[in-house]
């Protein structure tokens, strides 16, 4: 199940969604940082890329056992699942069973992905490219939005701010 114009049918796709946004964010974003900038990455000045503040990152193995990767699936699920109307559980073995099934896309770095970095280079970039591909991005989420189906009923939800 993958976001962009298909809903999830059941609390499994939401899941299913779930752990694959978790492998994007905490695993296969940081290999494509890695891709770009490798461990070792030397700057036009000869300096470590990789040094002071900017600290090499490593990607992360999900564990079903690790309870921060669980509470991660079970919140992203449920939540997603909540948007569209889809009956929700906090119950861990049933999330882990579902878990069983999902199938995860393995990584494949993507040459190319230009990772900007400073504010600087990404305003001259986007100076260079001009507003018109974000016209064409427009059009196209657009064009997604027109072929979503009506009966896809959606739902907000209301967040309040909780201190600790």
């Amino acid at each position: 199940m993958e976001a962009g114009g298909q809903h999830p049918k059941s609390w499994e796709d939401c899941v299913s969604w779930a752990r694959c946004k978790w492998e994007t964010l905490y695993h296969n974003d940081i290999c494509q940082l890695l891709h770009c900038f490798p461990p070792g990455e030397l700057t036009a000045s000869g300096l470590p890329f990789w040094s002071g503040s900017k600290r090499c990152p490593h990607p992360l193995t999900f564990d079903p056992n690790n309870a921060n990767h669980m509470e991660y699936v079970m919140a992203a699920a449920n939540l997603y699942g909540q948007i569209y109307g889809i009956k929700w559980t906090r119950d861990s073995a049933a999330i882990r069973r579902t878990l069983e099934e999902v199938q995860v896309p393995p990584f494949s770095p993507k040459s190319s992905i230009k990772i900007h970095l400073t504010d600087k280079e990404m305003e001259e970039d986007r100076k260079k490219d001009g507003d018109d591909a974000d016209k064409v991005r427009l059009e196209e989420l657009k064009g997604k939005l027109s072929s979503l189906k009506s009966s896809a009923q959606m739902y907000p939800i209301d967040f309040e701010k909780v201190g600790r």
